[in-house]
């Protein structure tokens, strides 16, 4: 039997607002840490001889196509994000977009982490392929196995931005369940 009683009702509304609440902290301070951890360095990248570091190049990740498209997506997530607040019952496809976006600011630097040495090894072997007078195939070769232009980097600039991504998930999932909870004979207001 189902209690319909007003203090019931009440304590229904109470939860709907604490996760209305947390969904709404969740995804706004994840799209803000997402977007500012696209202004830090996500990769640096540099030959492991070169002790004094003359050489490095350094990716900010306003440098990198992954990183202008978080700070896209962040954009968008903040502009999703007052959609959904400005309605009493988002519509299903908000809250799953939300949810989307908040996946693809994991992914997107956890990609450029994983391709970091790859994607550095392909620059230095473009300056090799130029200076040699070979073609960039023979350059990866000779970088990928000459201790002298062995490659060293760092990505964990990008640590930021994917822990931005994961807490506009988590706000993606508590948006998600707070819509599904809230009582569809209410209207908008609360927090």
């Amino acid at each position: 039997m189902v209690d319909t009683s007003p203090d019931a009702r009440l304590v229904g509304v109470e939860d709907s607002r604490g996760l209305r609440t947390a969904s709404f902290a969740l995804t706004g301070v994840g799209a803000l840490i997402a977007a500012a951890g696209t202004t830090v360095t996500w990769m640096s990248a540099g030959l492991r001889r070169d002790l004094r570091e003359l050489l490095d190049l350094e990716y900010l990740g306003l440098d990198l196509v992954e990183g202008i498209a978080a700070l896209v997506v962040s954009g968008m997530v903040l502009a999703l994000l007052a959609d959904v607040r400005r309605r009493p019952r988002p519509p299903g496809l908000r809250p799953v977009g939300l949810l989307l976006a908040g996946l693809i600011l994991v992914a997107l630097p956890a990609w450029v982490a994983v391709r970091a040495e790859d994607r550095a090894v392909d620059e230095v072997a473009v300056v090799v392929a130029r200076t040699a007078g070979i073609t960039t195939g023979e350059a990866a070769a000779h970088v990928r196995t000459d201790p002298d232009l062995a490659v060293r980097t760092d990505s964990s600039g990008v640590w930021l931005s994917i822990a931005g991504g994961v807490l506009v998930t988590l706000g993606g999932v508590t948006t998600l369940l707070w819509s599904r909870r809230r009582p569809p004979d209410l209207e908008g207001g609360g927090p």
